[in-house]
């Protein structure tokens, strides 16, 4: 799905931000592709102990993740979002857009 929807988009770099949980896995996926980057955010929340994609959050996400050029896109997990797109401190996926200034696709 992520490939497909990226096809047209080859002229852009994508940054994969998952969890420990699906790293290496997606890590092995793309590495073939030049223009994806995979990264690991690191879930701090309850101590870091969980390691799966619904907890990830922005605050783990703005400490671990550093600024990218406006025309690179982020590609989120859906499951760090509710039916609001808010994370499970509450934050809306669109303060990521703004901080980064960047197009962001929840996947």
């Amino acid at each position: 799905l992520i490939r497909k929807r990226c096809s047209n988009e080859s002229n852009r770099l994508f940054n994969i931000l998952c969890s420990e949980s699906v790293f290496d896995y997606f890590n092995k996926q793309f590495k073939s592709y030049p223009n994806f980057k995979v990264h690991l955010i690191k879930n701090t929340l309850y101590g870091g102990s969980v390691t799966v994609a619904g907890l990830l959050n922005h605050n783990d996400i703005l400490s671990q993740f550093k600024a990218c050029s406006n025309n690179d896109i982020i590609l989120l997990p859906n499951e760090m979002y509710n039916s609001e797109l808010q994370d499970i401190l509450g934050n809306h996926f669109s303060a990521l857009q703004f901080k980064y200034n960047a197009e962001i696709w929840i996947m």
